[in-house]
């Protein structure tokens, strides 16, 4: 859901081959590490929301871990079977989790290497 949801936002940002090619006097002069630069900031930004949304997941798996552990009503093999689904749960998110990480650091790097050139 997340990654497609993702890659829909991307693709909605990035330009399509005759979009660049449009106008041959554009109104105001945009280079095209302009272009470049906001689609990496739009990126980092719908990374950065990805990665507080599983947070969330993280947080609320945990909190279900803990009332599942304490519940006296179900049988330890039922509980044990709870847990297992809810780890592999926390596993799965915490793995997309880093890799999340990772992406929105390089969103960022490229971010603030396009403005530091910008600067220039």
């Amino acid at each position: 859901d997340g990654d497609a949801t993702r890659a829909g936002a991307a693709r909605q940002l990035r330009p399509g081959r005759g979009d660049l090619r449009r106008a041959s006097s554009p109104p105001r002069e945009v280079s095209s590490e302009d272009d470049t630069h906001q689609r990496a900031e739009a990126e980092r930004l719908v990374a950065q929301e990805e990665l507080c949304v599983i947070q969330q997941h993280c947080e609320r798996a945990t909190r279900t871990l803990r009332e599942r552990l304490t519940a006296a009503q179900t049988s330890p093999d039922e509980q044990r079977e709870r847990i297992a689904a809810l780890e592999a749960t926390v596993a799965r998110l915490t793995t997309r989790n880093e890799a999340l990480r990772r992406e929105y650091g390089r969103y960022k790097a490229m971010v603030n290497q396009f403005t530091s050139f910008a600067e220039q």
